[in-house]
């Protein structure tokens, strides 16, 4: 019987994860270099976050837009396309 710690399942099983999602991509085709694939349960009805806080929308639109602020570790504001 093989003994392991929490943090030996937890990284164990992680590593087992990242193995068996290593090779998924969406209908069998690979992503090129510079392109970001997020799958999503719901199509977005829109890329903005402006009108609507879906799911979805808040999803993708973090991954495309620039705030104005960003936080740093520690949770301070840092302008991000703000002038400071």
């Amino acid at each position: 019987m093989i003994r392991l710690s929490r943090r030996e399942a937890v990284l164990t099983g992680g590593a087992m994860g990242l193995l068996a999602l290593s090779g998924c991509s969406p209908s069998g085709q690979s992503a090129t270099q510079g392109t970001l694939v997020i799958g999503v349960s719901s199509e977005p009805t829109t890329l903005t976050s402006a009108g609507t806080t879906a799911g979805a929308v808040q999803t993708i639109s973090t991954k495309i837009f620039d705030g104005l602020v960003t936080f740093d570790s520690e949770e301070r504001p840092q302008p991000q396309l703000a002038l400071s």
